[in-house]
Parts: C-alpha cells; structure tokens; sequence
C-alpha cells in the first residue's frame, strides 16, 4: 500500500484523533484492560502468552481491516467528487455549445 501512503497518514490521523477524543472508546478500553487482567490471573504464564497471541492477531485483524475500509471509502469518495466535478464540468461544456450555435 506504499501508493497509499498520504491515506494512511490521513488515516493515522483520523484514528489518533479518535482515540483522544472519543470517551466511550476510553471506557471500553479500560474495561477491556481490567477484565483481561482479572482473568489472566486465573491463568498459568503458559497461558497468558497463548491469550495475549490471540488478543494481538484479533486486534491486528481489526486494525487492517479498519484501515482497508477507510482507504476503500477514500478511494470511492474521490472517485465520486471526481465524476461529480466532471460531470458539472461536461454540462457548462454543452450549455456553452448550445448557446454557442443558438
């Protein structure tokens, strides 16, 4: 995705701004992060390492798939400003041929 590069970084962006901002997503972590940790204690260190494997490839899956959409939905909304923009652009072409030979 090296084309993409000015998306993802607009998408870094947009998610950092998220993270900071948004203080359901707050709570939810830090729910998420107590609850973890109560359980792991239940846990053998054998454990442990197997559960925090399978939480960082779910959160990897996640994150790329968040990423994707987001690159996907900046694709399709240029592509449509673009058609929008040449679209206004081909009917001023015909409106000033048509009163051109009016």
């Amino acid at each position: 995705m090296e084309k993409d590069s000015i998306i993802l970084k607009l998408y870094e962006e947009y998610m950092d701004e998220i993270h900071e901002a948004d203080e359901e997503n707050v709570k939810i972590t830090t729910e998420f992060v107590e609850q973890t940790e109560k359980f792991e204690e239940q846990l053998s260190k054998e454990q442990v390492r197997q559960l925090e494997d399978i939480i960082d490839k779910a959160l990897n899956m996640n994150q790329n798939t968040i990423k994707q959409a987001f690159v996907g939905g900046y694709r399709i909304g240029t592509q449509l400003t673009t058609e929008a923009l040449y679209g206004i652009r081909r009917n001023n072409l015909f409106k000033r041929l048509f009163l051109f030979f009016k």
